[in-house]
C-alpha cells in the first residue's frame, strides 16, 4: 500500500472515529464553534505530550511543541458540523497527521503516520489559550 492510499485510510479512519463520538455526546458545553477558534491561539493537551495550535485559515494550520519546535504547514480542513472538524496536514519530517476536534466539548483525538509507517494515536482536551 502507499503513502497516499496509507493517508487517506488513516483519515478515513479518523473521520468515521470523530462521527461516532460526536454522535453520542449530548451538547453540555459552551456553544464554541470551529468558526470562533480559527486563527486563535489552541492549547491541545494530549497527556504525555502538549502543544500550542492555531487554525490560521482553512488551508493553514500552525502547531508549537513545549521544546520550542514549531512548523506551519499547508491544511486540509472539513467542517463536520458547526462544532467539529476534521483536520489533516503533513509536517515538514513527512509525518501525516489527521486530527478531530469537537470545541464545543473540548475533545481532539490525533492518528499520526511517520515517513516509517509508524502509527500512532493520543486523545486528549482542547481549549483556547489564556
Amino acid at each position: 500500500m502507499d503513502h497516499k492510499t496509507l493517508r487517506n485510510a488513516l483519515a478515513l479512519h479518523a473521520f468515521f472515529f470523530l462521527a461516532t463520538m460526536a454522535i453520542g455526546q449530548a451538547g453540555s458545553g459552551a456553544h464554541m464553534t470551529i468558526a470562533d477558534v480559527k486563527g486563535k491561539d489552541l492549547v491541545c493537551d494530549l497527556g504525555t505530550v502538549a502543544y500550542d495550535v492555531r487554525i490560521v485559515s482553512d488551508s493553514t494550520f500552525h502547531w508549537k511543541d513545549k521544546s520550542g519546535h514549531e512548523e506551519t504547514n499547508p491544511l486540509t480542513l472539513v467542517d463536520v458540523d458547526a462544532h467539529t472538524a476534521l483536520l489533516g496536514w503533513d509536517e515538514n519530517d513527512s509525518t501525516f497527521v489527521s486530527m478531530v476536534i469537537n470545541v464545543m466539548h473540548g475533545t481532539a483525538h490525533v492518528v499520526y503516520l511517520t515517513r516509517d509507517r509508524e502509527m500512532g494515536s493520543f486523545s486528549g482536551t482542547l481549549r483556547v489559550k489564556e
